[in-house]
């Protein structure tokens, strides 16, 4: 799951909009075929939360 970093962004002041654009700039990271696995994912699990919900605790940033 992409977390916020609170040391530098207060994810509780993060707003849902903030959120959703956060969730965009990450699905813009992954190549084609993770972004197809990823919605692939999402659809088989029956859509479980909204899209940008999803892609937001599914996409793990690493170091």
């Amino acid at each position: 799951m992409a977390r916020f970093n609170n040391e530098i962004f207060c994810e509780s002041l993060l707003s849902d909009e903030d959120k959703k654009q956060a969730s965009v700039y990450l699905q813009a990271l992954l190549d084609p075929e993770e972004l197809k696995k990823l919605k692939s994912d999402w659809q088989k699990e029956g859509e479980p939360a909204l899209w940008w919900e999803y892609a937001l605790d599914k996409i793990s940033v690493r170091y």
